[in-house]
Parts: C-alpha cells; sequence; structure tokens
C-alpha cells in the first residue's frame, strides 16, 4: 500500500529547494482526547475456539482542530555543531566466527530456524497486499508470533503453528471486533516483558481513505492464544489524510505509536508525522481509554517516521524517539515524551550531526545474482530504536555517496546520549555496487550484544535474510546469511518492492537470545517471483560446559537457562512456580529438587548458540 510514498517525496523535495527554507524551530501540535467509558459492548474473544470469537472494542475520534502546546521548544537547530565521523567497516566477517577454550564455546549461527510464511501465489503487485511482505514479529516466553501484510502466525517456539490466517478474514481476528477488515497493511507487533503483554497494531484504509484507521490489539495475558482486546483509532476526523508506516514502542508508561500521515488527494491537506501516546495501564486493563496527540510538521522539516523507543528499563520514566532531520543531510533529531500516564508531555530536543550527509531515498538500487533488476531498498527512515543501560541505540538504511543521484545502500547504527547529544559509536557498513544491505532491525539485550536483522543483497546472490552480530567488547561484527535467497526476485507493476521491514525480538524468558525474522526469494512459480520468511533464534553465543543453579527462583516468576552443555538443579519449587530449564545436552535434576504439586517444571534441549 506505500507505492505512494516515492511520488509524494518527490514532490517534496521539489518544494522544499524551491522555498530555500532555513531550518527552524516548529511547535508540536497537540489534541489530548479522552474517552470516560466504551461505546461498544464490551465482549471477550478467545482465539482458540473461533465459534465464540468476540472482541471488545473502543471507538474514538480525533478532533481536526489542533491547539499549540505552551511548552517551550528546546530545539537548538541554529547552533553549529561539529560532525562525528562513524566508523567504517572495510569488512564483514562472513558465515561463521568460532572461537573455543576449555570451558566455553561462541558461536554466530542460529540454534533454531525454521520456515516462515509464503506468498501465497507466483504472481508478486504492489497492489495486491502480498508484496511487500513487511516483516513483523515478537517473543514471549512460550510463542512467537509473526506478522505480514497479508497473514499472521502463531507458534510455539518449537516451531509448532497454533493459529495462522489472513489479515482481512472476514470473519477472523479483526473482523470478529466488527471492525472493516477490506484494506489491511503495515502489522507491528511487540512484546512487553514487563507487563508480560502482546501489543498489537496495523493500519486500515490505505492510500486516499476517507475513513482510515490504527486497529489496536492487546492479549489480556502473556499467552497469544487466550484473549484480546481490540481498540479503533480514528486516525483523522476530517478525513483528509490517510495513515502509514507504524512505529511502535513502550516504557512503563505508554504504549506510543507514530504514523505517517499523508495528504489525500485533493484535500489540501498538510502531510504531518502523527504520534499517539497511550495509557499503558488503561489499554491493558480495558479501563476508559486516555490518550495525547502530537503532530510534527513533515515541511519544511522531514520528519517522517518519528520512531519512539522500546524501553528495556522498568523503572525509566521517559521515552525517547528519533527521525531523520533535514533534507539531504547528516542530521538525527530527538523527541522526548515526559510526564505521567494520562498526561504526557512531546516536546522537540536536541539533533546530532553524523559523518557524511546521505540521501533519503534511491528507487531500485539492490543488486542480485541472474537478473539486471535492482530491488528497492525503501527510504532513509529510522526504522528501530532501542533505548537501554542510560543509552539510546538506533538503526536505519542510508543512501550514498551522491545525495542527489546515490548508487549504494547501507546501514548505520548509532549509540547515543540524545540529552547531551553525544555519539558514544555510528557505524556504517561498507557497500558498493554488488554489495548492500536495507531494512535493519536492531535489538540490544542484556549484555548489550548487538544484533541486527536485516535484508542483503548482492550481485552474486539472490534476495536474503542477513545478521550481524556485534557481542560486548569485540570491535568486529560477525555476519550470517541465515536464509540465502534462492531464485530472481522481480514484481510488478511499479517498483521491484522487498521490505518495508525486518524483525528483530528480544526473548523475555532470558533477556539475552534474540528471535530474527526476514524475507528471502523463493524458487519462482509460472515465472511469477515470490518471497518467502524465516524464524531463526541466535542463543548468547556462549556455552558453559556445565552450569549448576543450586538457587533457582523458586516462587512465580518463569525461568530460563540456556548457557551449558549441561544444567544441573537442585531447589524446591513452591506453588503456582513455572520453571523452565534449557540444557544444550541435558538437563540434570539432583538430589534435593523437588516441585510442590501445583509448581510446573519444564526442560527443553534446544541447544546452545549454533550446537543442536
Amino acid at each position: 500500500m506505500k507505492h505512494i510514498k516515492i511520488i509524494y517525496r518527490s514532490v517534496f523535495f521539489v518544494i522544499f529547494f524551491m522555498n530555500n527554507a532555513n531550518l527552524f524551530s516548529q511547535v508540536l501540535l497537540k489534541s489530548e482526547m479522552k474517552t470516560t467509558s466504551p461505546t461498544a459492548t464490551v465482549v471477550m474473544r478467545d482465539l482458540p475456539e473461533p465459534s465464540k470469537d468476540n472482541i471488545q472494542k473502543q471507538r474514538v475520534s480525533i478532533p481536526k482542530q489542533f491547539k499549540e502546546t505552551p511548552e517551550p521548544r528546546k530545539i537548538k537547530i541554529q547552533q553549529t555543531k561539529p560532525s562525528y565521523a562513524p566508523t567504517y567497516l572495510n569488512t564483514i566477517e562472513a558465515t561463521k566466527k568460532l572461537v573455543s577454550n576449555r570451558s566455553t564455546a561462541i558461536y554466530e549461527s542460529p540454534c533454531i530456524g525454521y520456515q516462515g510464511i509464503i506468498q501465497n501465489n507466483g504472481t508478486a503487485s504492489s497492489f495486491n497486499g502480498f508484496t511487500p511482505a513487511d516483516v513483523g514479529g515478537a517473543a514471549g516466553f512460550d510463542h512467537i508470533f509473526l506478522t505480514l501484510n497479508n497473514r499472521f502466525r502463531i507458534q510455539n517456539k518449537d516451531g509448532t503453528i497454533l493459529r495462522e490466517e489472513d489479515q482481512g478474514n472476514p470473519t477472523g481476528f479483526w473482523a470478529s471486533a466488527g471492525l472493516n477488515v477490506s484494506n489491511l497493511f503495515d502489522p507491528k507487533i511487540i512484546y512487553d516483558p514487563y507487563q508480560n503483554r502482546w501489543v498489537y497494531v496495523i493500519d486500515f484504509g490505505g492510500r486516499n481513505s476517507t475513513n482510515s484507521a490504527l486497529y489496536i490489539a492487546v492479549s489480556t495475558t502473556a499467552d497469544p492464544m487466550g484473549s484480546w482486546v481490540i481498540y479503533n483509532i480514528d486516525t483523522d476526523a476530517e478525513n483528509d489524510n490517510w495513515a502509514d508506516y507504524p512505529s511502535i514502542g513502550f516504557n512503563k508508561n505508554w504504549i506510543t505509536v507514530n504514523m505517517n500521515m499523508i495528504q489525500n488527494a485533493g484535500s489540501g491537506a498538510t502531510s504531518v508525522s502523527r504520534t499517539f501516546i497511550f495509557n499503558k495501564a488503561q489499554l491493558y486493563t480495558q479501563s476508559s481509554l486516555t490518550y495525547t496527540v502530537y503532530d510534527a510538521s513533515t515541511f519544511p522539516f522531514r520528519y517522517w517516521t518519528i520512531c519512539p523507543a522500546k524501553v528495556y528499563d522498568p523503572n525509566y520514566n521517559d521515552m525517547w524517539c528519533a527521525t531523520n532531520d533535514d533534507v539531504n543531510d547528516n542530521d538525527i533529531r530527538f523527541f522526548k515524551i515526559t510526564g505521567g500516564p494520562s498526561n504526557p508531555t512531546m516536546t522537540e530536543e536536541g539533533y546530532i550531526s553524523i559523518g557524511s550527509d546521505w540521501a533519503g531515498g534511491s528507487g531500485d538500487l539492490g543488486p542480485q545474482a541472474g537478473s539486471a533488476t535492482k530491488i528497492d531498498l525503501g527510504f532513509d527512515w529510522v526504522q528501530s530504536v532501542v533505548w537501554r543501560n542510560g543509552k539510546l541505540f538506533f538503526a536505519q538504511n542510508l543512501f550514498t555517496p551522491d545525495i542527489t543521484n546515490p548508487t549504494d545502500a547501507t546501514l548505520q547504527i548509532v549509540s547515543c546520549n540524545p540529552a547531551n547529544e553525544t555519539i558514544n559509536e555510528a557505524i556504517r557498513f561498507s557497500t558498493d555496487a554488488n554489495n548492500m544491505y536495507a531494512y535493519p532491525n536492531l535489538v540490544v539485550n542484556n549484555n548489550e550484544d548487538w544484533i541486527i536483522s536485516c535484508a542483503k543483497f548482492t550481485s552474486s546472490t539472490f534476495p536474503s535474510a542477513s545478521l550481524l552480530i556485534r557481542r560486548n567488547g569485540s570491535p568486529n561484527f560477525v555476519e550470517t546469511v541465515y536464509k540465502s535467497g534462492e531464485d530472481v526476485y522481480v514484481s510488478a507493476p511499479v517498483r521491484n518492492r522487498w521490505g518495508d521491514y525486518s524483525t528483530a525480538a528480544i526473548d523475555p524468558s532470558d533477556d539475552n537470545s534474540v528471535w530474527v525474522a526476514g524475507d528471502y526469494s523463493m524458487p519462482r512459480v509460472s515465472g511469477g517471483s515470490r518471497w518467502g520468511t524465516w524464524w531463526a533464534k541466535i542463543c548468547s553465543g556462549v556455552c558453559n560446559n556445565d552450569t549448576y543453579l543450586n538457587t533457582l527462583q523458586t516462587t512465580g516468576t518463569m525461568r530460563k537457562w540456556e548457557a551449558a552443555n549441561t544444567v544441573y538443579a537442585s531447589s524446591i519449587l513452591q506453588v503456582g512456580t513455572d520453571i523452565k530449564l534449557d540444557g544444550g545436552s541435558r538437563v540434570v535434576l539432583l538430589p534435593g529438587f523437588k516441585a510442590t504439586d501445583g509448581a510446573r517444571v519444564r526442560t527443553y534441549i534446544e541447544g546452545c548458540g549454533g550446537v543442536q
């Protein structure tokens, strides 16, 4: 559904340079909406029993008339700032790195991998909802959840498929709440590891829609096969703009969703980047919903996709967001959300300048074997933001070296302190006409390892799903192509679409291992190109020979251990405890291990860091 973007942005660039506008501070426009009670009958839905499908919903609207917020701006655009020269990696170690000694081994191959959803037919089209795939996903304690433009799938971590259906199923997940499912696209899903809930968002409407909406589904427990609550958010009550490309973040107070609101043809409206800040406690408890909306202009700024952070600190009150600052330059600007759960304030903050300028987009640049037709690599929008250990991390595409006619695409990964506009690290991966990356999704685990899922395009391979991993303390990234492309990919009838994003999600069981999902090219059917998706799990990378767990947490909380060839345990588990033990080769329950009636113990032998 996002084929309009390249046309829109081309027009935008022309207008910007014609006006030759100077950078200046803008005032965010704010509208606060409170609903005191649901406007629809409250019913629930049990996913495993479709015949009983019912979902609570609420219908809320955004008033078109906004008022200016009185908060002072903290913008620092006019000051001169030194540019930061990023580290360029000329080479990336390929396939697998293995370092061993008597006690540990380090692996970077996936410890688990299996097939995800594949395209339904052999004819790819930019208009049929199947291209691009838009690979989104999340991991919970026991499940993984894959979302695509056309379908979703819930699985156990061993790969067992529990539920799969079309997004637009007229009797399915979204429709059972009484929602229109004729045109759904751009799904995103996260797992909140602190409140143990799944949050699933998807756009409704599409290009030039006069009833554009955001659907938000929230699980009522940690089990995605249990009940859900769905909210229907009218993204533009005046119907002048349609919503596109949601980005989602969370912290202890809020679920935040940013949307690119693009003007409908003939409406005369102004495109904006619109941020919805939802009171998380109210979303989770299905009480009266309170949320706040902020608009940031896309002209003369280029504030497309103000991506909110996933905050891995249960005590951190604020939420940072990152976006590209201006047209064809090297700036990243930060926004900050502060306040309480029901009274958030969003302000523009400072910016950082990173290395040389880059272009915002390129069209079809990605090389592939067997065809002169190249692949669309998207735009330079910030695609993932993480707050962890007092640092902000983010990832995006870049297009270089000529900002007016770029020929290469690469990834930029940054660690920084937005409060004082300090860069810790900025890395761009070396690319050329025969080797490119795009669509990165970055996560940072509890060891501050960097794991990046992305797409890879080379002149000697077919489009593939790739991993870039840097363990904390290491100066180098290790690359693994976790699913190689299998055939030429040429879609029709407009751009040769790929992406628009990939997935990387931390496993809450240990806050260390990571699940990644991406798309790759599959063998053509009747001459038509098609994509497939693939799940892979990245384990800790360190596999101890023996781990003794004599002091397991014995009440309530799930724990998972997967860092040893053999796990030994001797503990007394109390009623209600749910313990998961994972050994690379065996789990040994020593004398003294007891499970009180009402406790549950589960053991796995999934392999450790690539050894099965």
